[in-house]
């Protein structure tokens, strides 16, 4: 019998990448719970929760751009930048209008991210730090480097977005679980989910063929700038302000996310569900570092670690596959 599960499971690592990331969830669950018994309390999963489905939800969506063999450094300042508009427009537009607005402007800006790399061929690597560069001195010019804030009583849907829910949990566990399933969906059950992996496999095949790959990596990039820019205004919303400064780390979390969750920076491979886990594994190690009595500060140490490991044991599972 363990023989046979052995065997199983030396398969799966060997067809899927995202599972050694499950494997090494389960084992910090062991260790962080063993260190400290309030690791599992319905508290500290609110915050394991809370940790993870922020950055989680974004990087759901630079898994899909990864698969399609491009990323978006630019996503940090889109966070920002759309949180900034909305703030700054309820008071002009209302609250509905300025959040149409702050998503059109979000979704522009991963238009113009993604004419640039598919109609200009720059890299996406050179095109989307530049973008973001770009933002973030619009953005401390408009900001003066100061906060946004907002009044939630004049937001009737804040609720919706960032409300608190039993448990110390928040929404947005809701919709980080409905943009999985969505993005899980298109992946693996629709026709454009077969074009995102052809098209990062191998873009010149997947254009002989037939597929629209320019389309293909503009939807991806147009859709990853609107998350997050939804994602920017739920952090106002919750928080009551954003910081110019508050999304500088955002781009390398969620590719970090994203990578260690199995997708590949070459593009073609990659899961939902590994970036789902890798996600709350990131969310796991904060708060169990901080119930251990760790200094915060080596949160970034932990996670840059387990990325190294991840890519290295990747890379030894692939040749290995290769040579069976």
């Amino acid at each position: 019998m363990v023989v046979h599960v052995a065997l199983h499971l030396s398969k799966l690592f060997r067809e899927k990448r995202g599972l050694s990331i499950f494997i090494i969830f389960v084992v910090l669950i062991i260790v962080f719970y063993s260190i400290n018994k309030l690791f599992l309390t319905p508290r500290s999963v609110a915050d394991i929760a809370l940790v993870a489905t922020q950055d989680g939800i974004i990087a759901l969506f630079v898994t899909l751009l990864l698969i399609a063999g491009e990323f978006d450094l630019s996503v940090g300042e889109v966070f920002v930048f759309s949180g900034m508009i909305f703030g700054y427009t309820i008071p002009l537009l209302g609250p509905y209008l300025a959040f149409v607005v702050a998503l059109l402007c979000s979704g522009l800006i991963g238009f113009t991210n993604g004419i640039i790399v598919t109609r200009l061929r720059a890299p996406s690597f050179i095109a989307t730090l530049g973008m973001a560069f770009f933002l973030e001195g619009l953005i401390f010019v408009v900001t003066g480097g100061f906060e946004v804030t907002v009044n939630l009583s004049k937001i009737p849907f804040w609720y919706t977005l960032s409300g608190d829910l039993p448990d110390g949990l928040n929404v947005w566990v809701i919709w980080f679980a409905l943009f999985s399933i969505l993005t899980y969906f298109i992946l693996e059950h629709t026709r454009f989910g077969n074009h995102v992996f052809a098209t990062g496999g191998s873009q010149n095949s997947a254009y002989a063929v037939g597929v629209n790959t320019r389309r293909v990596k503009l939807v991806l990039f147009v859709a990853t700038s609107v998350i997050s820019g939804l994602v920017g205004i739920m952090s106002l919303l919750y928080y009551t302000a954003i910081s110019p400064v508050e999304g500088q780390d955002l781009p390398l979390i969620v590719l970090a996310i994203a990578v260690i969750g199995g997708s590949s920076l070459f593009g073609g491979v990659g899961s939902i569900e590994g970036t789902v886990v890798s996600a709350l594994t990131i969310g796991a190690i904060y708060v169990g570092l901080v119930l251990a009595g760790v200094p915060s500060y080596y949160y970034y140490s932990f996670v840059g670690a387990l990325l190294i490991a991840i890519a290295v044991a990747n890379e030894k599972l692939l040749k290995r596959k290769i040579q069976i």
